[in-house]
């Protein structure tokens, strides 16, 4: 899921730019470069996923801000509609006396 996110924000493939490098790595041999191409790779794939986390924490610490701030506006409109309904109903009352 978060490939396909990045592919469309970014343009970008993840797996497919990590099997370039790896199949890079291979070719090349079985000497030093292969192995630094992997390591990089991994690197940026960890620092990517960091990134993520620190979004997703902020997404979800707006999120419990404004329920909060949903359930104060429900709160305060069921106060206002009780007044107004106990308002109501007592000019029935007098309309029915």
């Amino acid at each position: 899921m978060l490939r396909i996110a990045l592919k469309r924000l970014l343009g970008i493939d993840v797996a497919e730019k990590g099997s370039q490098e790896r199949n890079q790595g291979r070719q090349s041999g079985n000497g030093k470069e292969g192995q630094k191409l992997i390591t990089f790779w991994d690197d940026e794939k960890a620092q990517v996923s960091a990134e993520m986390l620190i979004i997703i924490a902020a997404l979800i610490a707006m999120a419990i801000v404004l329920i909060g701030q949903l359930q104060n506006s429900a709160k305060t409109g069921a106060k206002n509609l009780e007044a107004k309904s106990a308002k109501a109903w007592a000019e029935l009352d007098k309309i029915g006396k």
